[in-house]
């Protein structure tokens, strides 16, 4: 059984890991809407050597957020 307390470790609802896990837990969740927190590290392989988080790799991160809400939702 998971503990669904928040803030909730975003692996208990996806199966990404890392590198390529971007979102790390959800922090709220409102009804169908929630929010989640995403530590964007230099060893991400969407992050470039100068530091920038590479625009296409938003699409990862937004897919992402919608698994890990969409996942607590349907619990």
């Amino acid at each position: 059984m998971i503990d669904l307390t928040l803030p909730l470790d975003a692996e208990q609802l996806i199966p990404h890991r890392l590198p390529m896990r971007l979102v790390d837990r959800l922090v709220a969740i409102d009804g169908k809407n929630g929010s989640i927190e995403a530590d964007i590290r230099a060893d991400c392989p969407f992050v470039s050597p100068e530091g920038l988080f590479d625009d296409i790799a938003l699409t990862e991160l937004i897919a992402q957020a919608y698994a890990v809400i969409k996942g607590y939702v349907d619990l």
